[in-house]
């Protein structure tokens, strides 16, 4: 299953940076939640400005992480945090983004029909190599 972590990529290292931060926020410290929004913000910022556009995936990826992180300081929303952390965890374990698969959903990301049986591959197949808007099997 850790087949799929990239370990080797500088982008693991800054999404396990971001992982930390989230658990020690979730420990009551909240400088760490707070610097794991300044970390994610940094991200969405240098993808937005060296990819110049919010269809390329990655930077859609991120550009909707930060806004989550920003989102999950509102009080009623903080319960986002959790789920964030969850996802968060879950890519750097095992390289699965949830985040992502749920960006695929959307109607710019899709060049099929969305039918029940591709939501389900987009939800349940394992972590691949790569993009999962160009690598599951739809």
């Amino acid at each position: 299953m850790t087949a799929h972590v990239k370990y080797t990529e500088v982008t693991w290292w800054i999404w396990l940076l971001i992982a930390v931060l989230l658990l020690l926020g979730l420990t009551g410290e909240p400088a760490a939640r707070q610097a794991a929004l300044v970390v994610a913000v940094l991200q969405a910022v240098v993808y937005v400005s060296s990819n110049r556009s919010l269809r390329h995936f990655p930077t859609q990826v991120r550009v909707a992480y930060a806004l989550w992180m920003v989102a999950s300081f509102v009080p009623e929303l903080t319960f986002m945090l959790w789920i964030q952390t969850a996802g968060t965890t879950a890519l750097v374990l095992v390289g699965y983004c949830p985040l992502a698969r749920i960006l695929i959903l959307a109607p710019w990301n899709r060049s099929v029909p969305l039918t029940w049986r591709r939501l389900c591959v987009i939800v349940f197949h394992p972590p691949i190599r790569g993009s999962v808007l160009t690598g599951l099997p739809l």
